[in-house]
């Protein structure tokens, strides 16, 4: 969306680390398809880093958002 990918510091390292400890058995395609969603929602800063997403990246788990941190309704 972005045109760049995003860069990596250790911070981003950090919640990636931290969201794989807690949900040891998250697949790449559920981490897929949450970003998927993440992306799909409303009202959201596309070029934040990966450690201001990724901790509430299980939000997106069962679909997009509103600008409101509701389900969208499609």
């Amino acid at each position: 969306m972005n045109e760049k990918d995003p860069p990596w510091g250790g911070s981003d390292a950090a919640q990636l680390s931290r969201l794989l400890k807690e949900i040891p058995k998250l697949t790449v395609q559920e981490f897929d398809k949450w970003l998927e969603n993440y992306s799909a929602s409303e009202g959201l800063n596309f070029a934040n880093r990966p450690a201001q997403f990724l901790p509430r990246l299980v939000s997106f788990a069962n679909g997009p958002l509103n600008k409101f941190g509701r389900p969208l309704e499609q």
